[in-house]
């Protein structure tokens, strides 16, 4: 269980309310439940059902429930290894005759998720702000963005419009050289219109 709601990847509310009883005789709301991604070094797995419950101070792992989702734990004077076929995910530290487990170690910036065998470049392109084709292809090279696919091998087809008006620049005007002495010597007006939608003001 967890307060920190930023570290799931999927949340769900729970079927029924539930609560979660402290030391001190204190009930804490269960708010989600939901997975959390583990990631060390390209391995990631995830726990299932972690709680996330905001008004707690304290971050605790079950190892029965990582060990009823198929992962293995050990103990020794080293600390602890959570590995998952034949994989160590994650490692922790001892600190005295406590286990701390630096329980959200990912290694990147962000986390993606999809369900096909390969990702279509174009739909990543707009999710990552419209992002230049280059760098996408070096985020997933160099595993900034943990879980992203492979993309299919093709290019955005035709010109992205949303980069097209948001990425365009234009020359400065060049100066002019009559420059004007007297009032009126030169008028600027705004030929644009009429235009078919009208203001809030009504014009």
């Amino acid at each position: 269980m967890t307060s920190h709601k930023e570290w799931f990847c999927e949340l769900r509310e729970p079927e029924r309310p539930g609560y979660v009883e402290t030391g001190e005789d204190t009930m804490h709301l269960i708010q989600h439940i939901g997975n959390v991604p583990f990631s060390e070094k390209g391995n990631q797995t995830y726990i299932k059902n972690v709680l996330h419950v905001p008004t707690i101070t304290k971050n605790l792992v079950s190892v029965g429930q990582m060990v009823e989702q198929g992962m293995q734990v050990q103990f020794n004077q080293e600390g602890s290894f959570i590995g998952k076929e034949g994989r160590i995910i994650v490692r922790g530290r001892r600190e005295g005759m406590m286990f701390i487990l630096d329980s959200h170690e990912i290694k990147s910036a962000m986390f993606a998720k999809s369900t096909k065998a390969d990702s279509d470049i174009e739909l990543w392109h707009k999710r990552i702000g419209h992002i230049n084709l280059n760098k996408l292809k070096a985020m997933k090279s160099k595993g900034v963005v943990v879980g992203l696919l492979t993309f299919k091998e093709k290019e955005i087809e035709g010109v992205c419009e949303a980069c097209q008006f948001g990425k365009q620049h234009r020359y400065p005007f060049p100066k002019e050289r009559n420059v004007s002495k007297g009032l009126l010597d030169v008028v600027h007006s705004d030929v644009w219109g009429p235009a078919q939608t009208a203001t809030f003001g009504g014009c």
